[in-house]
């Protein structure tokens, strides 16, 4: 009962870090389901109270590996790949116009790709706080790292951010 209750409350958010990590919804459910069995097999030694944090640690810990084992295959595979799901992704919303697709895809694409030129830690720090709105105290005890450094990375990444996202806003 306590891993069924878990896995309800947690896995949106297990996927959606994945999601933002990889960019990609089939990388981000296997991620998930990783994650899912990890905790599966670690049931006994994670509590109800430390299991968001729990979660999102091994959840980035994924990526990680992931994100490792996937520069050992072909990059250019992989980015087409991601371009495609990023597409099936906005496709979702079937009301949109042509010109508002067109424009919500360039969008999505700009943060994509501006989060994943971000150093790791920061966007990291990124995803956690400003997508998937986690505490600054949630992300210090996620990283193991002082609450002052979330926060000074938070500052840096959004910066780097800025920096890249403003010449293409005055397109």
């Amino acid at each position: 009962m306590k891993f069924k209750k878990l896995v309800h409350h947690y896995k949106n958010l297990v996927y959606n870090q994945a999601w933002y990590f990889t960019g990609n919804s089939d990388d981000a459910a296997d991620i998930t389901q990783d994650v899912l069995l990890k905790l599966w097999n670690h049931l006994d030694n994670v509590s109800v109270r430390s299991a968001k944090s729990w979660l999102l640690k091994v959840t980035r810990h994924a990526c990680i590996d992931f994100s490792r084992k996937k520069r050992e295959q072909c990059f250019s595979a992989y980015e087409n790949e991601a371009a495609d799901n990023s597409i099936d992704h906005l496709l979702i919303d079937s009301d949109i116009d042509p010109e508002q697709f067109m424009d919500k895809l360039e969008f999505h694409e700009n943060i994509s790709d501006a989060l994943a030129a971000l150093p790791e830690k920061l966007r990291t720090i990124v995803i956690l706080r400003d997508i998937q709105d986690q505490t600054y105290d949630t992300i210090a005890q996620t990283l193991d790292i002082p609450l002052n450094t979330v926060k000074v990375y938070l500052h840096r990444g959004r910066k780097l951010l800025a920096k890249t996202l403003r010449p293409q806003a005055q397109l």
